[in-house]
């Protein structure tokens, strides 16, 4: 496969897949005398390559591999090296292997490549259960091959060797088969791709460690179970009476088996699943684990899902609906996965009448509290409560440990009525005991049998004492059946004895300290340690040193590892682990040999608890101290990241440096290449252990050196490693953890930071391409940064910011891009961690923090959100509506669990908890305040009334209510006798208000650009802040620290109250909603709507105050020449055509500054009149002169090289909207909004209207030769088409948009209109190409249009007029964007259309004509797409994405008239959202 670095989807094997390459390769390159061979192999190489781009079925490849391997070693041994030798059917063998068999899969394989990035994105699929029946499989080849060796009489060990590796030929044929399948399905199911289903937490899957009951144990448990799921189970005549359940529940939807570890409910849980599966009535299972996908709660819902889709074809058939609408599901919250993609389905199903009659499924949990929920209350079970009722005819068997958040998830309402509980602590004793024994006597007959023991063994004193032992624990019988039988000592009587040994011993212990001050598990304690005793004496002196360490990091490590990755994190000599473990198989599961893909597992999370448990474990030569072991294991990932990690890890060609992670060619298998396993582990968790461990000099040293040297290098691995997520909150922990006064002083914290910094800034860009931690991380941080200076010299490929780069870190966090509507209000939770908004689209979005990530919508509103709230433990959030009413949402599930509706007629603004979080308050627009409990179901109590609307709520300590309104007051509210206590009266509106955390202090932000400071207590006023402008927020940082957000200007100042000074500024940004987190230490702001189309509303996430510095200030600044009397934000800017000079214009102080770029330095200034102003503005084409359009119809010429007007002219009566100089810079042509085009004589007095039309103009093109312009209009009526000299008429009829017809003409040089065009939305910007053969069109939609002239003009170059009109063909594109196009044209050599904010490529008939061949010396274009990403359109190459700009750089554009966006060969020069001049080179890229 060529590779060609489309995307193929984000589920790639890593390790595994290249693994099966290099076999495959080695093969091929090894085996030039069978060309067969060589030819099949090369087919195989293209279905792994295929296979591994679109599949994360990692074991089906494992096994794959596997066969591969003992095939590769088979040629090596047996092929004759003379391939004509070989008997004439095994070459038929050989090419029909080659031809049938691999080919048409490997066809299959090269289809699904070239299939389209959409088609594949749906197709990609991660199912792993069509490649486990490569072992399957039924031999096709061992006799055949076996009778042609014989046939001709070879000898023995040739023949026997053929034998083996025709029978590992089969087993690739095997696989080979599956793999064919598989294919197939990646192109057909959609579903699998979509959901991510984990086909390890399967019953039946292959490599469980799972296992179903012996036969005559638990019987009436099984009885007890089949009968709460069928009454009516066939099964019931083969077994006892079912066990009794307590308290039994009638028509239950849920068994819940619950019990302490090692009371075999995974056991349970497997058999019955086996059986139900038998029966057909098994719909899914998912048996949980402490690793991997198997622990994450967002792969429980949707994993059932996608079998109970496999398993029923009406389910797959409503499923598949959902998943086509959304293929981002599966990381959606569980609870919206149950509703979307199993109770939906399910009522399609149900409504559609394709549910069959009296259907009865089930479905199995395994092991829930191995789940990672970290929640109060089970996430899952949450889930459940909600829609219980509407999962009929699903039954659920659920088996757990009764942990805390899981038995008060069975507490909800909902599921207290419909859950069966089924405790087997309960079980009686006697039944236990007899379970067991039967168990103990079935597996003592294995081992008698494999070892030739005598049918008296073990003798009945024996197995009585082991039954005592085990007190009907299961895990007990299980571990001590595999000390007894080991297989690699093969000594199961001495096993046996030393094992009633050390438990007679320790019971006799246990008798003499007495029961109450011992474990209650002290027999399995007892078991354990005398499994690692006898381990230990089987290890020589070094080993056992190691012993220790092995296990610890194999019970403390953040996932499971390996043997070769726990010796490669530990540095241990190879083979160590493969020495030791075998010693260990009663209590670990390791993986054979020659397998290094299967990680170690813990026979029983118990064996790890007693490991670290002193009152568990006696021997300290056992005894885990997690604090020192996390230290070993956080100074080994230290070690190994700082001897592994560098700038390109992976050695990818920088010819890929525009591509996203997932495009790269050959990414996969250069990331298994550069980044083993251990490495990964070390970059994902060294944080993790860092924060558990002691701190001492040799850690802190180690972290230090990693710090100072590849902080960058690890942030560029994790984004190879789809990692980036865990970055922030590593640093923070690492941050916090050094926060100790006797820690020395470094530069590791500040280290910390900026990565922490530059993660948050950065997140998009580096999450999607490694590169981009240097392309754009490394090239926009502050000049002052750390990290800069120590990582610039290993990057030169990259864009410089020649003017305004940040000095330091600003306050700013991040910022993100939240929806296309206004945002109206945001919260912070309590732990700063999530903010919640909600804006004019009626949705409540939930984002993260650190990533600023959006995780959820809350929907149900039926008006704009207006105000939302966290509650005070952050599981709720509280929302107010203009649909009138309040809403409590669960943060969790997604859940609507109350809705309120206050009786009043007006719209609800505000909503507040009380600090205690059993009140909430509202205020309407109408003057309203309403508060009531919590937990009441009655209505919201009216405490009173403001005479204007309510702007501010506020609880106290003690639960008084303050709020803040329009009508100039404060008042102050007894919520528990629902009375007026005292009203605080001001000169204006009150916008919001707060208290301080002593209750002493009250701070009210007023419209007169103050914030009034009273005292709580008696009501009396102390003093006013001045303020810039009107406060939005306030927050108290501390009793004498306030945090104040403002309408416009600068956004968040933090005062010092009792001094009444400003301490510090946060940032510069107009923002329509303002929220502080609870420790003001981050601030959320939303943006407004703002002029006829609103801006993408952003979250800007900012902390720790600083003085962040104005460009739009420093600029004027920079010289002493410069005006001082600045007033208002930059406006547009313009680099001149030779990109020598800069304009930068300040629209509110009417002038504009040049600048020369070339020196750096400001040069002279141009004052525009006081009342006409700038309304556009140009540079002539050779940069000598400057045109500008005032807002009363005069035009100015000015000399750029002095700043001098040369000339003015004043013949239009209103606003010049477009001004546009000649090719030969003698005249200026303008059009303006009173419908008239004039030209005008730079050096003489002389003007000349042109056209004139009913409409306003809005915007003009000159082409190169000067022959022709192209104007558009907004015309009250359609333009009439009778004139004479039209050549062409419109071909659309006219259409009416904002009141108005916009058109296009082309006027010839002495204005005649000779084409005419009806146009859909209004037109902002028009191009011609350099041939003047096309023109480009932009509307204010996003659209732009393309038309050839090539026949018109033909026509009007021609004597005689044709009978027909001219054809202008017309095409119609989508620039990406909703967008104004402000600016457009032809890339340099035709291919595109490039605006400010996208490129179109062109296809060849499109493309204007150019003259001659290539023109590589042609300079490129860039434009700035809307997700930030700079692109460079070159001549010689296709477009290359660049780097990524924040969107506080980015232009804003949005409904100004000016351009914030101006490029000139590798000059791009932008207007900052925020204000300032942003110049960046892009030469070295």
């Amino acid at each position: 496969m060529d590779g060609s670095g489309e995307s193929q989807g984000r589920d790639i094997i890593k390790a595994t897949a290249n693994a099966v390459l290099i076999v495959l390769k080695a093969i091929k390159e090894g085996s030039p005398a069978c060309p067969p061979l060589q030819g099949a192999v090369g087919a195989l190489l293209v279905v792994v390559e295929a296979y591994q781009k679109f599949s994360s079925a990692a074991d089906g490849v494992k096994t794959l591999q596997a066969h591969i391997v003992n095939l590769e070693q088979a040629i090596k041994r047996l092929i004759p090296t003379d391939y004509a030798k070989c008997p004439d059917a095994l070459k038929k063998r050989f090419e029909d292997f080659a031809r049938s068999k691999v080919q048409s899969v490997a066809d299959s394989a090269r289809k699904l490549q070239s299939q389209g990035l959409a088609a594949r994105l749906l197709n990609a699929s991660d199912n792993a259960e069509a490649t486990e029946s490569y072992s399957l499989t039924a031999s096709q080849l061992e006799g055949t091959i076996a009778v042609e060796l014989n046939v001709y009489e070879m000898a023995q060990d040739v023949r026997q060797g053929f034998n083996t590796m025709d029978h590992r030929f089969d087993k690739v044929d095997q696989g080979i088969e599956s793999v064919r399948g598989d294919i197939s399905q990646l192109a057909t199911d959609p579903i699998r791709s979509a959901l991510r289903p984990v086909f390890q937490a399967r019953f039946d899957y292959g490599l469980s460690v799972h296992v179903r009951c012996d036969a005559d144990t638990r019987r009436e448990v099984l009885a007890a179970i089949c009968s709460w799921f069928r009454p009516n189970d066939p099964r019931l005549a083969t077994l006892p009476r079912p066990l009794p359940l307590s308290d039994p529940i009638t028509d239950s939807s849920i068994l819940w088996i619950h019990a302490l570890a090692g009371a075999g409910k995974s056991t349970l849980a497997q058999t019955v699943a086996e059986w139900w599966d038998e029966d057909q009535v098994l719909g899914a299972s998912f048996f949980c684990a402490r690793d991997g996908e198997r622990s994450n709660i967002l792969s429980i819902f949707r994993t059932i899902a996608y079998q109970l889709a496999c398993r029923f074809p009406w389910f797959h058939d409503a499923l598949i609906r959902v998943v086509k609408a959304d293929l981002d599901i599966y990381s959606s919250l569980p609870s919206r996965q149950l509703q979307k993609l199993i109770v939906e389905p399910l009522q399609a199903a149900r409504s559609e009448k394709k549910l069959p009659d009296n259907a009865c499924i089930v479905v199995v949990i395994d092991a829930l509290d191995e789940c990672t929920d970290s929640d109060a209350v089970s996430t899952i079970l949450k889930s459940l409560s909600l829609y219980i009722s509407n999962l009929t005819p699903l039954k659920f068997v659920i088996t757990s440990r009764p942990e805390e958040n899981i038995a008060r998830g069975f507490l909800l309402q909902t599921l207290l009525a419909t859950t069966q509980n089924l405790s087997l602590t309960d079980i009686p004793d006697a039944l236990a005991k007899r379970d067991v024994s039967n168990f103990f006597r079935r597996r003592f007959a294995e081992i008698r049998g494999r070892y030739s023991l005598g049918v008296g063994w073990p003798s009945d004193s024996h197995f009585d004492k082991l039954l005592l032992l085990s007190e009907g624990l299961f895990i007990y019988a299980t571990t001590a059946i595999l000390y007894v039988g080991d297989d690699r000592i093969r000594d199961p009587e001495g096993q046996l004895a030393s094992l009633l040994e050390s438990g007679s011993a320790a019971a006799a212990a246990i008798s003499t300290i007495g029961s109450g001050s011992t474990s209650p598990l002290w027999r399995l304690d007892a078991l354990y340690e005398q499994v690692l005793q006898k381990a230990a004496e089987k290890l020589g002196t070094s080993l056992q040193a190691r012993l220790k360490a092995i296990l610890g990091t194999i019970i403390l490590a953040e996932e499971r590892l390996k043997p070769m990755s726990v010796e490669d994190l530990l540095r241990f000599p190879s083979g160590d682990l493969r020495r030791i473990l075998p010693v260990l198989n009663a209590v670990l599961i390791t993986p054979v040999a020659d397998d290094e893909h299967t990680p170690i597992r813990l026979i029983h999370l118990s064996f790890s608890n007693f490991l670290v448990d002193p009152s568990r474990c006696k021997s300290s030569d056992f005894l885990i101290t997690p604090h020192l072991q996390h230290t070993f294991i956080a100074l080994r990932c230290l070690e190994t990241m700082q001897s592994s990690l560098k700038h390109n890890v992976c050695e990818i060609d920088s010819s890929h440096d525009h591509l996203f992670n997932i495009d790269i060619p050959g990414l996969s298998e250069a990331v298994a290449r550069f980044l083993p396993p251990a490495l990964q582990y070390a970059c994902k968790y060294w944080s993790s252990h860092l924060c558990r461990a002691e701190l001492g000099q040799e850690l802190l040293s180690a972290l230090d050196k990693f710090c100072n040297n590849h902080l960058l290098h690890w942030l560029e691995a994790l984004s190879l490693m789809d990692s980036v997520e865990i970055a922030v909150e590593a640093l923070q922990s690492a941050q916090r953890l050094l926060q100790v006064p006797t820690i020395p002083s470094t530069d590791v914290p500040a280290l910390l930071n900026e990565c922490e910094r530059i993660t948050r800034a950065f997140y998009p860009a580096i999450a999607a391409s490694f590169f981009q931690v240097y392309k754009s991380a490394l090239a926009f941080s502050p000049a002052s940064s750390l990290l800069r200076r120590r990582y610039s010299t290993e990057v030169l490929n990259v864009v410089r910011i020649c003017v305004g780069l940040d000095r330091t870190w600003s306050s700013a966090l991040s910022t993100t891009v939240a929806d296309d509507r206004s945002l109206r209000s945001v919260g912070f939770s309590q732990d700063g961690k999530y903010v919640v908004s909600g804006g004019d689209d009626n949705k409540i979005r939930l984002w993260k923090t650190q990533t600023g990530k959006e995780l959820r919508t809350f929907e149900g509103h039926l008006g704009a959100i207006t105000s939302v709230s966290f509650s005070p433990t952050g599981r709720e959030i509280l929302s107010g509506s203009s649909d009138k009413t309040v809403k409590l949402w669960d943060v969790v599930t997604g859940a609507c669990l109350r809705t309120w509706q206050p009786r009043s007629s007006g719209q609800l603004i505000l909503v507040a908890w009380s600090l205690d979080g059993t009140l909430i308050a509202s205020g309407c627009d109408e003057g309203k305040v309403f508060v009531w409990s919590v937990a009441s179901s009655e209505a919201p109590t009216g405490l009173g009334w403001h005479h204007d609307r309510v702007r501010g709520l506020v609880f106290t300590l003690d639960r008084t209510l303050l709020s803040a309104s329009d009508d100039k007051t404060c008042n102050m509210w007894d919520t528990h006798r629902a009375k007026l206590l005292r009203s605080l009266k001001h000169t204006s509106r009150v916008r919001c208000v707060a208290v301080s955390p002593d209750n002493r202090l009250v701070a009210c932000g007023v419209e007169q650009d103050e914030i009034a400071i009273w005292t709580r207590a008696d009501g009396r006023r102390l003093f006013s802040l001045k303020c810039p402008s009107d406060p939005r927020s306030l927050a108290f940082f501390s009793n004498d620290i306030l945090a104040s957000a403002h309408v416009e200007g600068e956004l968040c100042i933090l005062w010092n109250v009792p001094r009444k000074v400003p301490l510090e500024l946060l940032n510069d940004v107009e923002s329509s909603s303002v929220a502080f987190s609870p420790d003001c230490t981050h601030v959320a702001a939303g943006t407004s709507d703002a002029h006829g189309k609103p801006p993408p509303p952003l979250i800007r996430l900012g902390r720790d105050f600083v003085h962040p510095t104005k460009l739009s200030e420093a600029v004027l600044r920079e010289d002493k020449q410069g005006d001082p009397n600045r007033s208002g934000p930059l406006s547009s800017v313009a680099i001149s055509p030779t990109g020598q000079l800069l304009l930068v214009h300040v629209e509110a102080a009417k002038k504009t500054r040049l600048y020369d770029i070339s020196k750096g330095r400001y040069t002279h200034t141009i004052k525009h009149g006081r009342i006409s102003g700038c309304f556009s503005i140009a540079w002539s084409p050779a940069g000598n002169f400057i045109a500008s359009g005032g807002y009363d119809g005069t035009v100015c010429v000015w000399d750029s090289r002095t700043g001098r007007c040369i000339r003015t002219y004043a013949e239009q009566t209103s606003c010049v909207k477009a001004v546009v100089f000649t090719p030969d810079e003698q005249q200026v042509i303008s059009a303006s909004y009173c419908g008239t085009i004039r030209r005008f004589h730079i050096h003489k007095s002389m003007s000349e209207e042109l056209f004139r039309c009913d409409g306003a103009l809005t915007a003009l093109a000159l082409s190169s030769s000067q022959r022709w312009m192209l104007s558009a209009t907004s015309d009250l009526f359609p333009p009439g088409t009778s004139n004479l000299d039209l050549l062409a008429g419109p071909s659309q009829q006219p259409h009416k948009q904002y009141g108005v017809h916009a058109t296009l003409r082309l006027h010839d040089a002495s204005g005649r209109v000779v084409w005419m065009e009806n146009y859909q939305g209004r037109v902002a910007s028009l191009a011609f190409s350099e041939d003047c053969s096309r023109v480009l069109a932009g509307n204010e939609e996003g659209e732009t249009f393309l038309y050839d002239l090539t026949q018109l003009i033909l026509v009007y170059d021609s004597t005689t007029h044709p009978a027909q009109p001219p054809l202008v063909p017309g095409h119609r594109f989508h620039s990406g964007s909703t967008r104004p196009v402000k600016q457009i044209s032809f890339s340099h050599d035709g291919r595109y259309i490039v605006t400010e904010r996208s490129y179109t490529p062109l296809s060849p008939e499109l493309r204007p004509p150019r003259e001659g061949g290539p023109h590589s010396s042609l300079l490129p274009a860039y434009c700035l797409d809307s997700d930030g990403w700079l692109w460079c359109i070159n001549t010689d190459s296709e477009p290359r994405r660049i780097c990524w700009v924040s969107p506080k750089l980015r232009p804003q554009n949005y409904g100004h008239r000016l351009s914030q966006w101006s490029v000139v060969g590798h000059t791009i020069a932008i207007i900052a959202t925020d204000g300032r001049l942003v110049i960046i080179d892009a030469s070295c890229c």
